[in-house]
């Protein structure tokens, strides 16, 4: 599809460290911060009201030095 190049080709255009797609093709994702937040958020108003295109922030978990789960345990007894 035409559309999810232009949408990754924006993507680029801000900088971002990566720009991926999913295998399936029904997410495209950009790893790190825009070049200019402004600019970014205009690209992605034009492209919400052009394709309903959506944006979420995210930002990576890491663990904590010497924690060696990811969660805390719920505490159930196992038989």
């Amino acid at each position: 599809m035409p559309e999810l190049r232009e949408i990754k080709d924006v993507l680029k255009s801000h900088e971002f460290e990566a720009v991926l797609m999913s295998g399936s093709g029904t997410s495209i994702f950009a790893i790190g911060e825009p070049e200019a937040e402004g600019a970014f958020l205009q690209s992605m108003e034009r492209l919400k009201s052009e394709w309903g295109v959506q944006v979420f922030k995210a930002q990576f978990l890491n663990r904590g030095e010497g924690m060696d789960d990811w969660y805390e345990p719920m505490g159930f007894e196992q038989s």
